[in-house]
């Protein structure tokens, strides 16, 4: 409001932060399967957010504003935050990787939810600028220490996969340990799989409900007669149970096939909008079960689209592979509000924007049904299973 710029204007850096992201995430993904990549990136991730973070304290012009969270937020986004937990958490886990990943994301979704929290109690003894500088110092100063900690893979520090260790040969009397083996698909023999191009259609519609659904709740809840303090508490419903539920869908990963259980949460979650689309104004009970079982359903895609991934191609080229397939879920998150605002300017009512992204979900389940495991993938189950 003190800049006068709209937030339309405002939104717009994250849409260029997501085309951007995009556009980077094929090259700077493989360095995610070097020895050093992962440390390097999110130190460096972290020096570039704090720069544009403090930066903000003199921003007086749009471009300025664009340049420092629309390109440089994009470039960090990649360098490390999910893309560094899909690259390279699941090269320390096969047997234990759902319930890792699933303890990971649960942090990455306390996050988002303290963030405004946190932004808000600074905001009370300092300005808006000032607060973005303080963001800024304390965002370097605990990243660059924790980066420094990072290993790209287990096997670079003596260690196996999910803690296993090696046989011991001077002894007899050991029992043999579990140890994990897994042959890894390079990016260009993944391309070369029909799963890799149903995975990325599957996920690519799955994104369209991450912004373009998800940003326009509150406004819907509003239009439908809820108070704008009621429809904030069910989102808040909405991500405490997407994020208290995702080590459940983690350990589920673990015991059933991911293609399946990727299924259900994309057809469940195209229900949860089926819910949303009849529900009628006024009721309480209806606006928090749905902001429930859409938590609880939306909880399970952040976890299992990296352990499909991971399970079908392998550990080793992890980096490469997420790094080609960021462009198909950037994409569809830059889109999708553009998309969803259109549809509500051209009826009046969020209805036909909101039935496009429950279309999508079981568009994205019925793809990613056809994403059969790659051969390579099948030959180191039954070597693990062994």
């Amino acid at each position: 409001e003190e800049l006068g710029w709209s937030r339309t204007s405002f939104f717009l850096a994250m849409t260029i932060r997501s085309l951007v992201a995009g556009v980077t995430a094929p090259f700077i993904g493989p360095l995610h399967d070097t020895k050093n990549g992962p440390r390097i990136l999110m130190l460096g991730s972290a020096i570039l957010l704090a720069f544009s973070l403090i930066s903000l304290k003199y921003v007086h012009h749009l471009w300025e504003f664009y340049l420092l969270i629309g390109f440089l937020g994009g470039i960090t986004q990649i360098g490390a935050g999910g893309m560094l937990t899909q690259s390279v958490l699941p090269k320390w886990f096969i047997r234990r990787r759902g319930r890792a990943m699933g303890i990971a994301l649960m942090g990455s979704g306390f996050g988002p939810m303290l963030f405004p929290v946190t932004l808000q109690a600074v905001l009370t003894f300092v300005n808006w600028r000032d607060a973005w500088m303080l963001m800024g110092f304390f965002t370097v100063i605990v990243l660059a220490p924790l980066s420094l900690l990072v290993r790209t893979r287990p096997e670079d520090v003596g260690m196996l996969p999910d803690g296993d260790m090696e046989p011991d040969n001077t002894s007899m009397e050991g029992t043999k340990p579990s140890v994990a083996t897994e042959i890894s698909l390079t990016r260009h023999e993944a391309f070369r799989t029909s799963a890799f191009w149903f995975i990325a259609a599957g996920v690519m519609l799955a994104s369209v409900g991450l912004q373009g659904f998800q940003a326009n709740l509150l406004p819907h809840f509003q239009d439908i007669g809820y108070s704008a303090a009621l429809g904030a508490l069910a989102i808040t419903v909405y991500g405490a149970c997407s994020v208290s539920v995702r080590i459940v869908w983690g350990v589920l990963g673990e015991r059933f096939q991911i293609r399946y259980l990727l299924m259900a949460q994309t057809f469940l979650t195209g229900c949860s909008i089926v819910w949303l689309l009849v529900m009628p104004g006024g009721n309480t009970l209806l606006l928090f079960g749905f902001a429930a079982f859409h938590g609880l359903t939306m909880g399970g895609y952040f976890i299992l689209h990296p352990m499909m991934v991971a399970d079908y191609f392998g550990r080793e080229n992890l980096g490469g592979i997420q790094g080609v397939l960021r462009p198909f879920t950037t994409t569809a998150t830059a889109i999708s509000p553009i998309l969803v605002a259109t549809a509500y300017d051209a009826h009046g009512s969020y209805f036909w924007g909101f039935f496009g992204v429950m279309c999508a979900y079981f568009m994205a389940s019925a793809v990613i049904g056809m994403a059969k495991h790659p051969r390579r993938g099948l030959q180191a189950q039954s070597v693990l299973a062994k």
